[in-house]
């Protein structure tokens, strides 16, 4: 449960109620931040992976099927020996 209600202080001398239902929203915040920072770092590293495997399959394409994919792919300033047929 989100609880963005929070005790308002001015300077530390008045203090308005507010945050009696907020007890727990520092343990919130932290438990959330963390279930955030597990999920950023499975992505972060499935992306690596998945680029990975791409850069091996341009490879594999190129070496071992010669068939021109990472030809096609890359810009045409890049010289590379045509494949022939």
């Amino acid at each position: 449960m989100f609880c963005p209600v929070r005790p308002l202080s001015y300077r530390h001398v008045v203090t308005l109620p507010g945050g009696g239902a907020c007890a727990n929203a520092e343990q919130f915040v932290t438990s959330a931040s963390a279930k955030i920072a597990t999920i950023h770092t499975w992505l972060g590293d499935a992306i690596i992976w998945l680029a990975g495997f791409h850069a091996l399959a341009a490879l594999y394409h190129h070496i071992v099927l010669k068939d021109g994919v990472l030809a096609s792919m890359l810009p045409r300033w890049v010289p590379l020996r045509q494949v022939k047929k």
